[in-house]
């Protein structure tokens, strides 16, 4: 049997040998012997426990919002980034939320991942989050700022005239119109 570790530590024993796994490491154990196992990404081979993950309370997961931020720190510098994209895509909602605290984090600097985490939330980001993303959408990245616009258009339904791009440079009358629209909808819901 194959086994990896994702996240904090695990101790293997087989027969006499015993062996300690960090994040990333994975071992093969066989007839009480323990020998290295593919070096293949871990993240990649424990995706069977992420409909575990996205049990509970999603805005107060602190192992899911720890499996998010492993999964984003790694798009980019592999061929397939897009298999990271879809585990967290996987975790629904449960996803969503960490994406949205890290958009939301002052301390998160990190343009590429932040990039990441908007365009994931346009498609993932639920009515819920409609207010914390509104909050957002003045962000100082355009790239930032116009994935919060789709997110928001889609889960806001309108106004008819939108265009993304709006958000790309400088306030305009069309962006604070939609904008004064999307508050108006979030106020009549709260």
């Amino acid at each position: 049997a194959e086994v990896a570790c994702s996240q904090g530590t695990v101790r293997i024993a087989a027969g006499a040998n015993e062996s300690q796994l960090t994040p990333g490491m994975s071992l093969i154990v066989s007839d009480g012997e323990i020998r290295p196992g593919n070096t293949d990404d871990a993240l990649l081979k424990t995706r069977w426990y992420l409909p575990l993950l996205a049990l509970g309370r999603p805005e107060h997961k602190v192992e899911v919002e720890q499996r998010v931020k492993a999964l984003l720190s790694r798009i980019g510098f592999t061929k397939a980034s897009f298999l990271y994209e879809d585990q967290i895509r996987e975790l629904g909602e449960a996803g969503a939320w960490p994406l949205l605290h890290m958009l939301s984090d002052p301390e998160m600097k990190q343009v590429p991942q932040r990039h990441v985490a908007a365009r994931l939330l346009e498609e993932m980001a639920t009515p819920a989050m409609a207010k914390q993303l509104l909050s957002l959408i003045d962000d100082s990245e355009p790239m930032v700022r116009q994935s919060i616009a789709v997110a928001l258009h889609r889960l806001l339904d309108g106004p008819e005239m939108f265009d993304r791009t709006w958000w790309a440079g400088d306030a305009s009358p069309e962006r604070d119109r939609v904008q004064e629209f999307w508050q108006q909808k979030i106020t009549r819901r709260e």
